[in-house]
């Protein structure tokens, strides 16, 4: 037994002592698989570096769209802040806001044109639009 362990421990050696055949062109270069794979794995790289850049700058553009929507808008209630309307689509405001008309709405605030939200009845009529 003990002669067996000496052989196969002094067989181990002599083939870890040579050096390996140098290998041949077949086994050295990768061939035409390995450069399919190898530009597909690159096509596939850019095209997914291509819709992350696409995607990165659509959320700019929003992010910037949405800014400037909120500067709008503040600056439309620093400007109603300033000039005491509080309605802005110039329609008679069933909810108790100005319009910009000068209508008031059904709380009985006074409206820019002095007429009161009472009603409509302390208000003139308006004139009939000319027919030609």
């Amino acid at each position: 037994m003990i002669t067996a362990l000496g052989i196969g421990a002094a067989g181990a050696l002599h083939a870890a002592s040579t050096p390996p055949s140098a290998p041949t062109e077949a086994q050295a270069n990768p061939g035409v698989w390995g450069f399919v794979i190898t530009f597909l794995l690159a096509l596939a790289v850019m095209v997914i570096i291509y819709d992350m850049i696409r995607r990165v700058r659509r959320m700019n553009y929003r992010a910037q769209a949405q800014k400037e929507l909120a500067d709008e808008a503040a600056e439309a209630a620093e400007l109603e802040a300033l000039s005491g309307h509080v309605g802005t689509d110039g329609a008679d405001g069933a909810d108790g806001t100005d319009g910009a008309d000068g209508t008031d709405g059904a709380d009985g605030t006074d409206g820019a044109d002095g007429t009161d939200g009472a009603g409509d009845a302390a208000k003139p009529p308006k004139a009939a639009p000319p027919t030609s």
